[in-house]
């Protein structure tokens, strides 16, 4: 009996069987911390579509009441732009392989990492330039 669950809980763990896809109600009426946790998992685990559905209902969601008209452009084009947060990047592209931070009498820097030589690089928080030798 041990054995049948081990087996069934690897084969859905690399199968992706507890992933699903959701409908566009689903999206409607979850809440910002469901559609994130669902986009996470989307990420690692969906088609290309599922994880656009699920990066596109969070940028609908977010309050972008202090947005620009560029960076709402720029995010749902996924775009980077100079001046975009943290937070509208990783709506942009999707959160980084890894994230570096280096504090320094100037500020603070933070190097986003996508992986195929492709950096994007804050200052206090906001994109100052990106290295994309790979998009």
């Amino acid at each position: 009996m041990k054995l049948i669950f081990v087996c069934i809980a690897l084969a859905c763990g690399l199968g992706g069987c507890m992933a699903s896809t959701w409908s566009d109600e689903k999206y409607k009426s979850a809440s910002m911390d469901e559609i994130w946790a669902h986009y996470n998992l989307a990420y690692n685990n969906f088609t290309t579509d599922e994880r656009e559905r699920a990066r596109l209902a969070m940028v609908d969601r977010v309050d972008k009441s202090e947005w620009t008209a560029e960076e709402l452009e720029a995010v749902k084009a996924r775009k980077v732009m100079r001046g975009l947060t943290e937070r509208q990047m990783v709506l942009s592209w999707g959160p980084p392989i890894s994230r570096h931070v280096v504090k320094s009498p100037y500020g603070e820097q933070v190097t986003f990492d996508y992986g195929a030589d492709q950096y994007v690089y804050f200052h206090d928080g906001v994109v100052s330039w990106w290295h994309l030798e790979g998009r």
